[in-house]
């Protein structure tokens, strides 16, 4: 069985964890909100994100835009 680090779409729980979030309902109230801000749209035809563009976004991104507005409501994992 493949390990889900090794998926190449990644789901909305996962999504939530590499945001930092306890939960994916936190992801996906502020998924708008995410994508208005480059993040990674869902893939079409697929319930998921692509892993490497989310890896990726995270990377360049993940830390300079996200307001304290919205990591403070869930609080980090």
């Amino acid at each position: 069985m493949e390990h889900i680090e090794n998926r190449l779409v990644m789901t909305a729980r996962e999504v939530a964890a590499a945001l930092g979030w306890k939960t994916e309902n936190s992801f996906r109230q502020h998924r708008l909100d995410l994508e208005a801000h480059g993040f990674p749209a869902k893939l079409p035809g697929i319930n998921g994100w692509s892993r490497a563009a989310v890896e990726r976004w995270v990377a360049t991104n993940g830390e300079t835009w996200l307001p304290a507005d919205l990591v403070l409501e869930e609080g980090p994992a």
